[in-house]
C-alpha cells in the first residue's frame, strides 16, 4: 500500500512551500557569475518588449571604511499564474531582491540591507479618459506588490542557523522602477477636482522633475503610510524594443 501524502507535518510546511515556489519558477535565486543577467519581458503586445539587467556582481562601494557587497540576488515572477497566490494582473512584472551586506575593514559584517525592486514596463505613460490612468495603475501595482512581498518574506528561512542570518540585522527598502518609452501625459486632475488622486499626482511630480528618485506613500497591510522609492527610466533608444541597464543603476 502506498503511503498517503495528505498528512503534512506543520513545522516542515514553510520549507516545503518555499521549495515548491522555487520549483514552479515563481522564485529564482540568481547565480552571481561575471556574465549573469536578469531578463524582464513584457508578455502583452508592446513596443518595449524587455529589459536586461546585467553586472549583478557589484564591486564594493567604500564609505568611511565600510564596504557594501552583494550577498545574494533573487527574482520573483509576480505575474506567474499560481492558484490562490496570483494577483490577477494587478502586479508589477517582477521583483528583484538584492541582499547587500555592510562590512568593516576588519571583515566584520555589520548588517544587511534587502533592496526590493518592483519592476514595471510601459511602452507609454498615459492619462486615459474614462479609464484608470497609467500612473494610477502603477501605484496600485506597487501597493499590491509590497503586500505580496511582505507575505513572502514571512516564508523566508533567514532564521535558519545554517543561513548565518539568525543574529543579523536585515533592513528592508522598497524601490519602484518604471521603464518606459514615451511620456504622453500632459496634465492631470488638480487637487480640488473630483478625479484627483494623491498617488497619481505624486508619481507625476516624480516623473516631471529632474530628480533621479523620490518617495511615494502607499497604504500597505503593515503601515498606513508605507514608503517606496520610485524612479522612472526612459528608453534612450526607442528604435529598439529593449533596454539594457546595470544593477547598480537601480540601487
Amino acid at each position: 500500500m502506498s503511503k498517503s501524502n495528505s498528512k503534512k507535518e506543520i513545522f516542515s510546511l514553510r520549507q516545503e512551500f518555499h521549495q515548491a515556489l522555487e520549483k514552479s519558477s515563481f522564485i529564482e535565486e540568481i547565480c552571481l557569475s561575471q556574465d549573469a543577467y536578469i531578463e524582464i519581458k513584457e508578455i502583452n503586445k508592446s513596443d518595449l518588449k524587455k529589459v536586461v539587467i546585467n553586472h549583478l556582481k557589484l564591486s564594493s562601494k567604500h564609505d568611511k571604511n565600510i564596504s557594501t557587497e552583494v550577498d545574494k540576488v533573487w527574482v520573483i515572477n509576480l505575474e506567474k499564474e499560481l492558484p490562490g497566490i496570483s494577483a490577477s494582473g494587478k502586479t508589477p512584472e517582477k521583483a528583484i531582491l538584492v541582499l547587500q551586506r555592510k562590512v568593516d575593514d576588519a571583515g566584520k559584517i555589520l548588517n544587511y540591507h534587502l533592496q526590493i525592486c518592483l519592476i514595471e514596463l510601459k511602452a507609454s505613460l498615459q492619462a486615459k479618459k474614462d479609464k484608470e490612468s497609467t500612473l494610477k495603475q502603477i501605484a496600485g501595482k506597487f501597493q499590491s506588490g509590497m503586500n505580496r512581498i511582505y507575505m513572502l518574506l514571512t516564508l523566508n528561512n533567514h532564521a535558519n542557523p545554517q543561513k548565518n542570518y539568525q543574529n543579523a540585522q536585515i533592513f528592508v527598502q522598497f524601490r519602484g522602477i518604471i521603464f518606459y518609452n514615451r511620456n504622453e501625459i500632459s496634465d492631470l486632475a488638480k487637487e480640488n477636482e473630483p478625479d484627483y488622486n494623491l498617488s497619481e499626482s505624486t508619481l507625476y511630480k516624480i516623473l516631471s522633475q529632474s530628480t533621479e528618485s523620490n518617495l511615494l506613500t502607499l497604504e500597505t497591510l503593515l503601515e498606513e503610510r508605507d514608503k517606496i522609492v520610485v524612479r522612472f527610466i526612459q528608453n534612450p533608444n526607442q528604435t529598439q524594443d529593449y533596454m539594457t541597464i546595470k544593477l547598480e543603476d537601480l540601487l
